[in-house]
């Protein structure tokens, strides 16, 4: 017959050899009648049929082995890191029943996944959304979903209560005029120092570990904000900037990746500005075009009567938003957030969104289901 069929009739007379051992060792399990069936779980059987030799592995009670991620591209990788945890556990008939919800809750989101796929999301995140590990968490899985659906979020981030903390422990007097923060040469030097180096390093580490790669960049990156030093009837805010120019073209090299945008911008003598990083959202989001302009806050959105937590607004247009700003009705610590809203829809953006950062997985919940969490004003 050749080698092929010499082989085979080795690995017959193997088999054979191996099953009469483990037989005479009790190994086998017994019908009532005394014939051989199989051996003990978990051992292999070598069953000869013509032709052919077959393997075959009796399932045990014991707990499988983790199942190894395939080979996949980076990107399906990263899929493949937060689907795995799923991919062994089988659906009992008991739990069943809890699966529907779950589905419900994608096909929700699925219209809105389509909508939005390929268009740039600007995000301006900070104060109450940063202040503990579980909500940085929540936000860093949010981007790294909207990323890998196909979306370009981007990020523009401040860091008020952690410049003012690191203010009180250097002696350096807090000051706010009209919601900005009054900023001396030492100040400004600190500013640099907390949102360039360490709070935007630490939110590209989080996108990281979320799946997401990200790029940390401040406005002098690529000339990114050219800022000029803002003015104000009631003080001299030192070192405060507003936002002369944006020039996007470093972002839009970056499209593999989710920018990180500090809100520190610089004028054309190299002056480093600190910049309301809801005012560098609102531009930005203008001009990248974004589909989008989301602002997470510590309210739960806009509201007709502050003092009336019913009163909240779910959806307004720009006109509406402009007669309360109008009223008095709007608090100082909102004005400039809503400053630049106004600015963000005047520049084209589709829709600006005011929305609670303390709540976990809240830019999730307002971009892809139907009431939405916050506030959406639109022009």
């Amino acid at each position: 017959m050749g080698r092929v069929g010499d082989e085979r009739d080795a690995a017959r007379d193997e088999a054979a050899h191996q099953l009469q051992h483990r037989e005479a060792a009790g190994e086998g399990q017994h019908d009532p009648e005394g014939a051989r069936v199989l051996p003990a779980v978990g051992v292999p059987v070598v069953v000869t049929v013509p032709m052919a030799v077959a393997v075959i592995v009796v399932e045990s009670d014991a707990p499988r082995l983790p199942r190894p991620a395939p080979p996949v591209s980076p990107a399906g990788a990263r899929v493949w890191q937060h689907l795995a945890p799923m991919a062994d556990t089988v659906p009992t008939p008991e739990r069943r029943p809890d699966l529907e919800p779950r589905v419900e809750v994608l096909l929700e989101a699925l219209p809105y996944i389509r909508e939005f796929a390929g268009a740039t999301i600007v995000i301006k995140y900070g104060g109450a959304a940063m202040t503990t590990p579980e909500l940085k968490a929540s936000f860093a899985r949010d981007v790294a979903l909207l990323k890998l659906v196909g979306m370009n979020p981007v990020i523009v981030h401040g860091g008020g209560p952690d410049i003012s903390r690191y203010s009180d422990r250097l002696g350096l007097e807090v000051r706010f005029v009209q919601g900005l923060r009054v900023t001396d040469a030492p100040t400004m030097e600190l500013v640099k120092m907390v949102l360039v180096g360490k709070i935007n390093k630490e939110i590209v580490a989080q996108l990281h570990v979320a799946g997401a790669p990200a790029v940390g960049l401040a406005g002098d990156d690529g000339g990114l904000i050219l800022a000029e030093k803002a003015s104000s009837p009631d003080a001299d805010l030192g070192f405060v900037g507003r936002v002369a120019e944006i020039d996007p073209r470093v972002l839009e090299r970056l499209r593999d990746f989710v920018p990180v945008v500090a809100s520190v911008g610089v004028d054309s003598d190299g002056q480093s500005y600190n910049i309301n990083a809801d005012t560098v959202a609102g531009r930005l989001a203008g001009a990248l075009g974004a589909r989008k302009a989301i602002f997470l806050t510590d309210v739960d959105g806009i509201f007709r009567d502050v003092s009336d937590p019913s009163s909240l607004i779910s959806e307004c247009r720009l006109d509406d938003l402009r007669d309360l700003m109008a009223s008095g009705a709007v608090g100082t610590g909102m004005i400039p957030k809503l400053a630049a809203v106004t600015d963000a829809l005047e520049s084209g953006v589709g829709a600006a969104h005011i929305v609670d950062g303390r709540v976990p997985h809240s830019v999730l919940v307002e971009i892809f289901t139907e009431t939405g969490i916050g506030t959406k004003v639109t022009a």
